[in-house]
């Protein structure tokens, strides 16, 4: 017999609970990527079969737009790495031809976290050969943290 209350168990993020989490991230960023004028669908997946979490596109102004939601995965997790190294060299790719845009971003929820992220997309796109002029930082609530950057 356990000794575990009604009120403690099953743990404070459930598979479900952190699936939502993400989910609203997610939601976030595609919504974002609307707002920025970004309303054609790209598909689910980049050429390789790799799925970031948003990638919509505005094929008038040439504008890709790719956000990855954050919930359990942090800026040091070698799995994510690699995924994002995959999203910034597609990124690359599509920046190569003159006169686009791209617009990358991650939507997270721990501001500890946050030195972490930027070291990690600056290195990443460094890699991948993009150069970020700026890099933006939004704190919409105390679970919704953006980070940012345009390329052209």
């Amino acid at each position: 017999m356990s000794n575990y209350s009604s009120s403690t168990f099953p743990p404070r993020f459930s598979t479900n609970n952190r699936l939502a989490i993400h989910n609203k991230r997610e939601d976030f960023l595609n919504n974002l990527a609307i707002i920025l004028g970004c309303y054609e669908s790209f598909g689910s997946e980049l050429p390789d079969g790799k799925r970031p979490d948003v990638i919509r596109f505005n094929s008038s102004k040439r504008i890709l737009f790719i956000g990855d939601a954050k919930h359990t995965e942090t800026p040091n997790n070698g799995a994510c790495r690699k995924r994002l190294m995959n999203y910034l060299l597609w990124f690359s790719s599509h920046l190569s031809k003159v006169g686009r845009v791209g617009i990358f971003a991650i939507c997270f929820g721990n501001r500890s976290d946050l030195i972490g992220w930027i070291e990690t997309i600056k290195i990443l796109a460094q890699l991948a050969g993009i150069v970020i002029s700026e890099l933006y930082f939004e704190e919409f609530d105390h679970r919704t943290k953006l980070l940012w950057f345009v390329c052209r």
